[in-house]
């Protein structure tokens, strides 16, 4: 951003860009949409877009932002809603939250999602698994009894990208062969079924807990 809002009209000229920036994309495609048809929706001279934005990247990027912003604000409550809930649980509600914003926000976020592999993309999604690790590091500290990761960065890399990669390839161009509840089963299966293999105790940590058990 070129040009840091500082008073409430700069605020608003900003968000009103923004806003007209989704806007946009949802209705035209991301690969169509210009700064030009970004001004005109806003209501504003192309001249006062560039005062904020360097261009159609920088408004992607902005975008992005809100995206990624909305997706921790959904995971985020679902971690603080449910920290005592077993893994399949937690893992269900998450993904059933992730594909309803996605799915409220069709036009705009599945655009998006169908470049996930743009770099400016994967920015947001690189903070999400960032989020992602350090919020199920917190729920490991709550289970720690029962939970004991060996390679705790190495699982939740491969299960968050693996669990994105799905995602957003049914949510991009759902086939119609495929219903979204076992789309989500699969997925819940996959998730909490590696995360759970990978924090069984050991054997020994397992006779060390029986034998605890039973004294």
């Amino acid at each position: 951003m070129r040009k840091k809002p500082r008073q409430a009209r700069s605020r608003q000229m900003v968000d009103a860009l923004v806003q007209a920036t989704m806007e946009t994309i949802a209705e035209r495609g991301l690969q169509d949409t210009t700064t030009n048809h970004v001004a005109a929706r806003a209501g504003v001279s192309v001249g006062s877009l560039y005062q904020y934005f360097d261009g159609k990247n920088a408004l992607i990027d902005a975008v992005m932002e809100r995206l990624q912003a909305d997706l921790t604000q959904v995971i985020g409550r679902q971690f603080a809603g449910l920290l005592d809930a077993d893994i399949p649980k937690l893992t269900r509600a998450a993904l059933y939250a992730v594909f309803d914003l996605f799915e409220t926000n069709r036009g705009l976020y599945l655009e998006l999602a169908r470049g996930w592999y743009h770099a400016r993309t994967m920015r947001s999604v690189d903070a999400l698994e960032r989020f992602f690790t350090e919020s199920f590091r917190l729920y490991v500290l709550r289970h720690h009894q029962r939970l004991r990761f060996a390679q705790l960065p190495a699982t939740l890399y491969v299960t968050f990208n693996a669990a994105v990669f799905v995602g957003i390839r049914y949510l991009s161009d759902p086939p119609v062969h495929l219903r979204r509840e076992d789309v989500i089963d699969q997925l819940t299966d996959m998730v909490a079924g590696q995360l759970l293999r990978a924090g069984a105790p050991t054997g020994r940590a397992r006779r060390l807990r029986r034998s605890k058990a039973a004294a």
